[in-house]
């Protein structure tokens, strides 16, 4: 779903057709070593490293790449380049 805005902004909406999927991230942020402290603007119980190695979270952020250029004429033809993945528990 794409929210309108005033702003000239769209907001995808999505939700990952495999759900299943989500027990594989819950090991995954239960595998990853907690940073010493709590870098985020948001205040989280727990947050990873700002680089995080997984299968499950590859496929989510190739998932979030698709949706992108699907709905973005802009970045159809574009290389995009993913700089950061991270886990943080709220």
């Amino acid at each position: 779903m794409i929210i309108k805005h005033k702003e000239d902004i769209n907001v995808i909406t999505a939700v990952y057709p495999d759900l299943s999927i989500n027990k594989q991230l819950i090991i995954d942020a239960d595998n990853e070593k907690p940073r010493d402290m709590n870098v985020s603007a948001v205040q989280v119980q727990q947050m990873s490293k700002w680089w995080v190695e997984s299968p499950a979270i590859d496929t989510i952020v190739d998932w979030v790449v698709d949706i992108t250029r699907k709905h973005n004429y802009f970045v159809q033809d574009k290389k995009l380049t993913n700089v950061s993945k991270w886990i943080a528990k709220n």
